[in-house]
């Protein structure tokens, strides 16, 4: 007889089937036939409704995929940023950042046409606050910052030359540093205007240098730093630039006892330094960090063609991947200059415009052969200090900024 259980005609009995039912579904000796299928069928469309879901999961996926910057020239684009026409303005694409020109002079849209150039530079990009202040200069191969106005200032003040400080202190018979007249003015000028300076060194002075007031010029470190300016250091000249570095290091280290007044920033003299020297210099202990070039446009620094010249000089700081050292330009020296207002005033537009200034004068300008302190160059520096705290810039070191 057949068996229509399952709703359809079959020759196994009741019982046959139950047993192959219970051996796919499972059974909890209770639950029937029937009801059991009924399970089993909203189970399947739990499970369809998931597979459903997961579809349009991965849907959505897909889109987010498409949706991700294309490859372009072969180069895999990790960033587009665009024009409202879609034209891209910058691409960071393989740890690097690609620039197109554009004519700023239409909006900021992009253009294949003018290229807008700025002391001799021409500009890929600028990104402006509201007031149109370049904030971000993509040019040349390079990523220009400026600050806020109400973003710090620094500056930084040297004296080249260092030499008759040194002889006059040890010869003479100080009880204190600071009452030498050199080292009592700086010391003034720290504690009414919070200045800082750094002390280049002529390596002929080294050998003058003891440690007798090592406590109070250690205990200065924050604020008084020394380094070397040195010889000839260029591919002409017989200096050798490691020997002199560790001679300062180790003269600075006797001379105050803390490393931490040696100054990593320095400028050589007559800024020379030939790639093998100025390398060299990196790698001893407590090794040259920065070096400051020249004033000018076109007095070449250390090794610099005349287009690394040409950058540092209009855009004030400049990294050399060859030596792993960071460059910065030096404002005109204060040797034998008269402060009046046009140099309040040139001054003010030239720190507003950097993050980090740097200014020197030589030792003998204030101080000279006859250890006697002169005061035109003691007014101008005054003057330039009351300027620094007046417009809140501030007073530091290249390697602490």
């Amino acid at each position: 007889m057949a068996n229509t259980t399952l709703g359809y005609e079959s020759s196994h009995t009741g019982s046959q089937i139950d047993a192959a039912v219970d051996a796919v579904l499972g059974t909890d000796g209770e639950t029937s036939l029937p009801d059991r299928l009924t399970d089993t069928e909203n189970a399947i469309e739990g499970h369809t409704s998931d597979i459903a879901s997961l579809d349009e999961r991965m849907t959505n996926v897909e889109e987010q995929v498409n949706d991700l910057p294309s490859v372009t020239d072969g180069d895999a684009t990790d960033l587009d940023i665009a024009d409202g026409n879609g034209n891209v303005l910058v691409r960071f694409s393989r740890g690097h950042i690609k620039t197109k020109y554009f004519d700023s002079s239409e909006g900021g849209g992009a253009g294949s046409g003018d290229v807008e150039v700025i002391n001799g530079q021409h500009t890929d990009l600028d990104i402006a606050d509201e007031n149109g202040n370049v904030i971000v200069r993509f040019a040349d191969g390079g990523i220009l910052t400026k600050n806020f106005k109400t973003g710090a200032h620094h500056v930084h003040f040297s004296f080249d030359d260092i030499q008759h400080c040194i002889t006059s202190l040890f010869a003479g018979n100080y009880s204190s540093v600071w009452n030498h007249p050199f080292f009592a003015l700086l010391k003034t000028w720290h504690e009414t205007y919070g200045a800082t300076f750094s002390l280049l060194m002529f390596t002929t002075c080294f050998r003058n240098i003891t440690n007798k007031f090592a406590s109070e010029l250690g205990a200065a470190a924050d604020w008084l730093k020394w380094s070397l300016h040195g010889n000839d250091y260029s591919e002409s000249g017989t200096a050798d630039g490691a020997a002199d570095w560790m001679a300062m290091v180790n003269a600075v280290i006797t001379l105050t006892g803390n490393p931490d007044a040696i100054d990593r920033h320095t400028r050589l003299s007559s800024f020379t330094g030939s790639t093998a020297n100025i390398t060299a210099m990196r790698n001893c202990p407590f090794g040259v960090v920065c070096l400051s070039g020249s004033e000018t446009e076109v007095r070449l620094s250390y090794n610099f063609d005349a287009n690394e010249q040409k950058y540092m000089y209009n855009y004030n700081v400049y990294y050399q991947s060859l030596t792993n050292l960071h460059f910065v330009r030096s404002y005109e020296r204060f040797d034998s200059k008269v402060w009046n207002t046009t140099y309040a005033t040139n001054i003010a537009n030239y720190v507003n415009g950097r993050d980090f200034s740097e200014f020197f004068i030589h030792e003998y300008s204030l101080f000279n052969s006859s250890y006697q302190i002169l005061s035109t160059a003691q007014t101008f520096i005054t003057e330039f200090f009351k300027l620094v705290k007046k417009n809140g810039y501030i007073p530091t070191f290249w390697q602490i900024k």
